[in-house]
């Protein structure tokens, strides 16, 4: 990256990220909802409106006080 003068941060998959990226995403843009455990409690596929992400998100965090 020094080299080619890149300035941007930039991520190294070490082999088990890249083992979950290559089979957990499916598409772009891949929304991952991650609890505190470092859990992924939710994927989300492709672009959305705000009332979804709205929807997904309560949803996530009603789950917190459960």
């Amino acid at each position: 990256m020094a080299d080619s003068g890149a300035t941007y941060p930039t991520l190294i998959l070490d082999q088990a990220t890249y083992a979950f990226v290559t089979t957990n995403i499916v598409g772009t843009p891949t929304t991952f909802f991650v609890n505190s455990d470092g859990e992924v409690v939710r994927t989300v596929t492709g672009g959305n409106t705000y009332n979804n992400w709205k929807a997904y998100t309560d949803e996530e965090l009603a789950k917190l006080s459960q």
